[in-house]
């Protein structure tokens, strides 16, 4: 019943940080790339690329930032008093820059790939 939630790149993953390394998020860039384009395409959104390489998707007032599923979650939309990682901060930063009217909302790779009716229900209505 679980077996298409598990995921064996966020299990080494987590495997690293249990064994005291850093999270390597250069090797979610493509899939990260290609799930924006993906999902974007689906939305008559367009991918975004942000600053650090973090991908986003741009539709309507809404700008949707991509990000690791061990990456600092979002309580609702809110992220302004959250410790962002320095990734996730300058894409933040890039996105206001880029897109000042637009809100800003975050969704993980992981809910992008795995529940994107959640994504669209939750995130984009």
């Amino acid at each position: 019943m679980y077996h298409p939630l598990l995921d064996w790149r966020l299990g080494r993953d987590l495997l690293d940080l249990l064994l005291g390394r850093d999270l390597n998020l250069n090797r979610w860039e493509e899939s990260e790339q290609s799930l924006t384009k993906s999902f974007a395409e689906e939305l008559a959104g367009d991918p975004i690329n942000l600053d650090g390489s973090v991908s986003a998707i741009k539709t309507g007032g809404k700008l949707l930032i991509v990000r690791h599923p061990f990456e600092s979650p979002t309580n609702g939309h809110e992220f302004q008093n959250l410790f962002l990682s320095a990734r996730l901060d300058g894409a933040v930063i890039d996105a206001e820059t880029l897109f000042p009217d637009s809100e800003i909302r975050f969704v993980s790779s992981f809910d992008l790939q795995r529940r994107p009716g959640w994504v669209l229900a939750t995130h984009l209505q």
